[in-house]
Parts: structure tokens; sequence; C-alpha cells
């Protein structure tokens, strides 16, 4: 069977060594924090990140922001 492809997408994943997302400041840029790497995971990792960079923002220490550290 012969068809014309009318439409395509490509999608690029990053990962780390861990599989982990980065999520944390980013060194040498105030007020800017890197929110990336989720691969499939984005759901749960989002919500993650809301709470490590809005714990940051407000001045507050996250207990799991060292696991996600750029």
């Amino acid at each position: 069977m012969d068809f014309e492809v009318d439409y395509a997408w490509a999608g690029a994943f990053g990962e780390s060594q861990t599989g982990l997302p980065q999520i944390g400041p980013v060194k040498g840029m105030e007020h800017v924090h890197a929110v990336m790497g989720f691969g499939g995971n984005g759901i749960t990792y989002s919500v993650i990140a809301s709470e490590v960079v809005g714990r940051a923002v407000r001045g507050e220490t996250d207990p799991d922001a060292d696991l996600y550290r750029p």
C-alpha cells in the first residue's frame, strides 16, 4: 500500500544519568531557576518542581531540593 505523509512529528528527550530531572537555581543568573529533563514523567515532576521552586522563591528550603539540583 502506498501512502503520502501529510504531517510528521518528532521529539527529542534528554535525561540525566540518574533519570531524575534538574530543578533548581541557575548559577550566575539571579532569580532564574531551571526546570528541565522530565522525560515521560512530566506531570509528576512538574508538581515537585512547583514545590521546590515555590519554596525557594519564598526563601524556604525544600527537603528534596538536593535530589534535583542541576
